[in-house]
């Protein structure tokens, strides 16, 4: 029984599609991100802060407010940095697997011509 050829460029095409899907994909995640200003940012860590103190039902001290409120801010910015680091990550991941697949295929390239 004859077993059925891979094809030896099916890998780098395949690789050069989910690069360019990747790269397509968390490119316009990146370009869509919002750049946030120090106002946008303490608007928020404000409005965080005033939904913590409603749901937390125990009284908080004037004197503890804002050692709440510097860690409300702070978590409000290690969001923004971890969300602006996974679209980096992805869109670093979508153009090495472009370089990678590129790079193959002038391989595969030049090994064939050296053998013709």
């Amino acid at each position: 029984m004859l077993q059925a050829r891979r094809s030896r460029a099916a890998f780098p095409f395949m690789l050069l599609a989910v690069g360019i899907g990747l790269s397509g994909y968390y490119g316009l995640k990146w370009y869509e991100l919002p750049a946030y200003s120090e106002a946008d940012i303490d608007a928020s860590a404000e409005l965080n802060l005033q939904l913590d103190l409603q749901t937390q039902h125990e009284h908080v001290s004037e004197a503890d407010l804002p050692a709440l409120r510097a860690r409300t801010r702070a978590e409000v910015v290690a969001d923004i940095a971890r969300e602006r680091n996974q679209i980096e990550t992805g869109l670093g991941a979508g153009l090495i697997a472009l370089v990678v697949a590129c790079g193959n295929l002038v391989l595969m390239s030049l090994l064939n011509r050296s053998r013709q």
